[in-house]
């Protein structure tokens, strides 16, 4: 991450973002994130054997994009490869020199916790939420009408791709192929003007992206068979998505959508692995499944291939989605016929009720529908890229609405108004003009 995009994601001088770097830690950013990508890789090398990693698989888990930067860095830092460091570290009989001590860095301001510091550099290029955890006095959250949402309607009489601005206004229409096959579950394409969403268009359900003037849409991916629900990571380089591959599985692909591996191993038509999101700051994702007999929330390690139960109830839940500081996770939940949206606390493991729908939206709104795109795909909760917002479904005047929760103020705002379906809002930070 450049100063200069960093100054445009988050609508500040490019000066204001080297004072508040340099004012925190004492020195260079790149040299205070590079110094903490490099204690993780030094700890991940040590586990290497034990939790079956690649030089590759560090690479990415500490934060680096290629592997020639990985290098470089790590020998500029150490005074030796990752191989030669691994080597070394196995002998205890030969004494590893450092080339040169890493800086002597002081917090002077706001001093955090060294696990917490080293989570945020780890979280890679691309992350705007790296300066919101490290610089909160200096750094605001935008106003809504900073931020783009986009979102499903079907207020065209067909379902389509709209924008609009985070305050509700400016609504424009992206897609507008009057068909009866849905296009949704819009994703933005990071470090691109673009969007990826889910669409039939003569060759199954495919992952597509378009422009955000509705011209040249093109395949993500083509396989023989359903793709869904992409999600990218911070950095742009990897990204998730669900397909039938034999059965429901969840996916990992390059930036590009190019296969690198499926990650679940569901073979099951009656078992279903979907709804993937990266968790920010790990190379890690939220998942759901009804392996067990009702729809509960996974976290799926993708260095291990381990997976670990987040919600273990006797309700279906669907869509998680943790917020950019990890500390809340928010999800869908169907309690008593009625979805609503949830958020927990992942260290305490307390619930928080985030909407209150009424009995009337259990019809039209129900775990019975989940595979239809004009139903529960709609309803999926999604945070802004500060964290201090979560859209999320609102049943009003007979219809979904989306719905906005000010993290801070606990306050609630209504985003969409009008007869039509709302739903599965994602957000973005304006570019600068």
């Amino acid at each position: 991450m450049s100063v200069a995009r960093a100054a445009n994601e988050l609508h500040v001088h490019e000066r204001d973002i080297t004072n508040a770097v340099n004012l925190v830690s004492g020195v260079k950013f790149p040299a205070l994130v590079n110094k903490y990508r490099i204690e993780r890789a030094k700890e991940l090398l040590a586990e290497k054997d034990k939790r079956k990693l690649t030089i590759t698989d560090i690479q990415f888990l500490s934060g680096f994009n290629t592997k020639s930067n990985f290098h470089r860095v790590f020998k500029n830092e150490t005074g030796c490869s990752p191989t030669e460091y691994l080597a070394a570290a196995n002998n205890r009989a030969k004494r590893l020199v450092r080339k040169k001590d890493p800086p002597n860095i002081q917090l002077k301001w706001w001093p955090m916790p060294g696990a917490l510091l080293r989570r945020v550099a780890l979280w890679g290029t691309g992350s705007v939420a790296m300066f919101w955890l490290l610089f909160p006095p200096m750094l605001h959250a935008a106003p809504l009408n900073q931020y783009d949402i986009v979102f499903d309607s079907n207020r065209s009489g067909f379902h389509e791709i709209h924008i609009m601005d985070g305050d509700g206004q400016n609504v424009r229409q992206i897609t507008s192929r009057r068909s009866e096959m849905a296009d949704h579950d819009a994703r933005w394409i990071p470090g691109e003007n673009r969007i990826a969403f889910q669409s039939y268009r003569g060759r199954g359900w495919r992952i597509w992206s378009i422009g955000l003037d509705g011209k040249t849409p093109s395949l993500v991916t083509d396989y023989t068979n359903y793709e869904g629900e992409p999600h990218w990571n911070a950095a742009g380089d990897r990204m998730l998505f669900t397909s039938y591959r034999p059965a429901q599985n969840i996916m990992l692909a390059d930036g590009q959508g190019r296969t690198i591996r499926r990650l679940t191993s569901n073979h099951s038509y009656r078992v279903v692995a979907d709804h993937p999101k990266w968790i920010p700051g790990q190379y890690a994702f939220t998942y759901v499944s009804d392996r067990d007999g009702d729809f509960d929330v996974y976290r799926f390690d993708i260095a291990t291939g381990a997976s670990q139960s987040l919600t273990d109830n006797a309700f279906p839940d669907f869509y998680p989605t943790v917020s950019p500081g990890g500390k809340w996770m928010a999800y869908l939940s169907e309690r008593n016929g009625v979805f609503d949206t949830f958020l927990i606390n992942l260290a305490e493991g307390t619930e928080t009720p985030v909407s209150q729908n009424t009995a009337a939206s259990a019809s039209q709104y129900n775990s019975r529908l989940m595979e239809r795109s004009s139903s529960l795909t709609a309803l999926a909760p999604a945070w802004s890229p500060d964290g201090s917002w979560l859209a999320f479904f609102c049943f009003m005047g007979g219809n979904a609405e989306i719905c906005a929760l000010n993290l801070k103020s606990r306050s609630t705002i209504r985003l969409t108004n009008n007869i039509a379906h709302d739903g599965a809002p994602a957000w973005r930070l304006k570019p600068a003009p």
